[in-house]
């Protein structure tokens, strides 16, 4: 093998771990920020959302982009949260689904060991778990369903 070819296969294998490794292919900046916008507004139509937005106004409500999706975590993670006196207090956090689009709520408090799936729910279950008496417990989710944890 000449030198040219061995530099070819180098660079075709660095092109092909970069995209496995990061999930998606590199984007330019317009492409990402585009992409982002997508993401936050497809978070922001969700009513609660919408509702928190309106009553926190004074506070400087806003949807900010926590972490891209990438080899460990499939999901961007939305948190919605409150600006005041130069600091970001998160309320709730989202994942939204970069190829479908489809956003899940995270139920942080979950005891689900950090980043993981258990706790990332479809929107329409949340709605219903959260009026349960469960929810404002320690839990947890198997097979689908919120189980609270007892001592």
């Amino acid at each position: 093998m000449d030198i040219k070819r061995v530099a070819f296969l180098v660079f075709l294998f660095t092109c092909l771990f970069a995209i496995t490794t990061y999930g998606q292919p590199l984007l330019s900046k317009a492409q990402k920020e585009k992409l982002e916008s997508v993401v936050l507004a497809k978070v922001n139509v969700i009513g609660e959302v919408k509702d928190s937005m309106r009553s926190h106004h004074r506070s400087k409500p806003m949807l900010m982009i926590e972490r891209e999706p990438d080899s460990t975590f499939k999901y961007y993670s939305v948190a919605m949260g409150v600006s005041s006196f130069d600091q970001f207090r998160t309320t709730g956090r989202f994942c939204v689904d970069p190829k479908t689009f489809k956003v899940y709520f995270w139920d942080v408090f979950a005891d689900d060991m950090g980043f993981s799936n258990s706790a990332i729910i479809p929107v329409q279950q949340w709605r219903i778990l959260k009026k349960t008496s469960g929810w404002q417990k320690p839990h947890t989710y198997r097979h689908g369903k919120l189980v609270v944890l007892t001592n």
